[in-house]
């Protein structure tokens, strides 16, 4: 199924999404999938396009649910250097940080589920199995 698809089908519920199972979302209660629902939009961006420049402030945080992403960070040298590479369910976006450190770069069309990052950011003080899910996606990541 390609991405084009993947977009055209979704209608904005969190529990018809295909990445559900593996994302954040996965073990989430209806009430948290309700409230995740509210805030979220999907974007579509095909194959070449940037989605995050480094440096640059973004307000975006997402879940990759279809197609690949590159990240890259340029180093002082104007050499880069390829830090990651994101597929479905993987998340996009630094929470924490107000500029981006990295380019993210679609290899493929991509969908993504995208969340104001200072909204997600307060749900996540308001529903601590989200948060919790979060932090051990990013641990994953960091023994990865």
């Amino acid at each position: 199924m390609t991405s084009a698809s993947i977009a055209s089908r979704l209608t904005g519920s969190c529990a018809s999404c295909p990445s559900r199972m593996d994302g954040i979302c996965c073990g989430l209660a209806a009430e948290e999938l309700h409230v995740l629902s509210g805030m979220m939009r999907h974007r579509y961006f095909e194959a070449g396009n940037q989605v995050i420049h480094q440096d640059d402030v973004s307000e975006l945080f997402a879940v990759v649910v279809s197609g690949a992403i590159k990240l890259t960070r340029t180093l002082s040298d104007g050499r880069e250097q390829i830090v990651a590479l994101l597929t479905e369910a993987d998340c996009l976006g630094d929470l924490f940080a107000r500029e981006s450190h990295e380019t993210a770069t679609c290899l493929t069309d991509v969908v993504l589920c995208c969340f104001p990052r200072g909204k997600f950011k307060a749900l996540l003080s308001e529903h601590p199995d989200l948060e919790r899910r979060l932090l051990t996606l990013a641990t994953d990541d960091l023994e990865d």
